[in-house]
């Protein structure tokens, strides 16, 4: 391994409690049929699972190749690479072994480039579509050979690419209520076979509870609240869509042809919520001005307080949501970050609305990351918490892939991977 990827050797036991054998852990596991409908119950005791960081790509000084600067995406092909999305001009894909491998795209105006650089990543079989900021899809082989492009699509609400099922794309349309205050999100996916249509309809779901902030003439859609309970999605590398409620604790599989395939829920000790954590936010709003030294454009001190307002308006949930974000793997994993076990929801609050990346998060925001595993089968393998400085972005198996940021904000690839499993 050359010098300029740091060595991964350290294994790092999270939590406290030790695993527990097999049949311990299958004992709650149940899986029914209902209607055609797969039921999948998990009621095991939590337990934890040790995690090691098998890969870590980056320097502080050097080969500008292994240097990264604010990671806006990250995605994983069948094959191991990595292809990482930051500030950089072009796209850079890393082999399993983290040596760069491909660049893709490039800054400018003509065919394959983007004016302001690239957001995201997509992966279909054996190409990759790069997202430009500002709007926009540019395809790709996975070599960097360009193949077309399609312009960005406002119809019917906001549309983005979300998902490859084999050679046909999910499509998501977020469609924003014009008026009111307080108001759900209608999401929409559709599957076709290129950005451009035509559609069928996946599946028409509602989406998050959110707030508009307004300040005289000006306008605009806030976040979601983090103490109501909204749905996650996401593809998995087979075109299955996953949902959750996170309220119940609940995930819902879509196939391919938009029919419900499977519910799995587990059972878990809720948080009953505290009104007072919205009163404590304008405090971890205030160390965030502080820290960062000025006040971000996109959510001023009197946004703020708006925000605090609407959010006081929105219904009061009885326990905060059990679910952050779902992120499903090309195998069928699951990995559902857990929301309820930030030790500070006020903070966790602020910091959603916020919506800066997190390398400008106060350390007071800051805490484990923390996911249950689901096998390809749904049974709850087992708990796992990853530390605060990294950002999850990926995962493939029982790998997560994502951001560690060190003490003076330099960013580094880094790849966690359960040691521990049930069985």
């Amino acid at each position: 391994m050359p010098a300029r990827l740091l060595p991964a050797a350290l294994c790092l036991v999270i939590t406290a409690c030790g695993l527990t054998d097999r049949a311990a852990r299958t004992a709650g596991f149940e899986v029914r049929d209902s209607a055609g409908i797969e039921i999948v119950s998990n009621a095991q005791p939590e337990h934890a699972l040790a995690v090691q960081e098998v890969l870590r790509i980056g320097v502080v000084d050097g080969d500008p190749d292994y240097q990264f600067q604010r990671i806006r995406d990250m995605a994983v092909d069948s094959a191991g690479g990595i292809w990482v999305v930051d500030r950089a001009e072009s796209v850079r894909r890393y082999g399993p072994d983290g040596r760069l491998t491909t660049r893709v795209g490039a800054r400018g105006s003509g065919p394959g480039e983007a004016p302001q650089g690239w957001g995201s990543v997509l992966l279909g079989p054996g190409e990759l579509s790069l997202h430009a900021l500002g709007g926009g899809i540019q395809r790709f082989l996975a070599d960097g050979t360009f193949l077309n492009s399609y312009p960005s699509r406002t119809d019917h609400g906001y549309m983005s690419a979300f998902g490859r099922s084999g050679d046909r794309w999910v499509m998501r349309r977020r469609v924003y209520p014009d008026t009111g205050t307080v108001f759900r999100l209608q999401e929409v996916f559709l599957l076709g076979p290129s950005p451009a249509g035509p559609f069928d309809t996946l599946a028409a779901l509602p989406g998050e509870l959110s707030y508009t902030v307004s300040l005289g003439a000006e306008r605009g859609v806030g976040r979601g609240s983090y103490f109501v309970g909204n749905p996650t999605f996401a593809v998995d590398g087979r075109g299955s869509l996953f949902v959750s409620d996170s309220t119940d604790y609940r995930i819902e599989r879509y196939g391919p042809d938009g029919t419900l395939e499977r519910v799995l829920t587990r059972a878990a000790e809720p948080v009953s919520y505290d009104p007072g954590w919205i009163d404590a936010m304008p405090a971890a709003y205030e160390a965030y001005v502080v820290h960062d030294g000025r006040t971000m454009s996109r959510a001023t001190a009197e946004q703020v307080d708006r925000m605090l307002e609407v959010t006081r308006a929105a219904p009061v949930p009885a326990h905060l949501p059990f679910i952050h974000q779902i992120m499903a793997g090309p195998g069928g994993t699951v990995w559902a970050q857990r929301a309820d076990r930030h030790p500070d929801p006020a903070a966790a609050a602020t910091a959603h609305f916020v919506g800066v990346i997190p390398a400008v998060w106060p350390p007071e925001w800051r805490a484990p990351h923390v996911f249950d595993l689901f096998d390809p089968a749904g049974e709850y393998q087992g708990t796992v918490a990853l530390p605060a400085a990294f950002t999850p972005m990926a995962v493939a198996g029982t790998a997560i892939y994502g951001v560690m940021r060190d003490d003076l904000d330099v960013e580094y690839v880094t790849v966690f991977e359960v040691t521990s499993e049930a069985g």
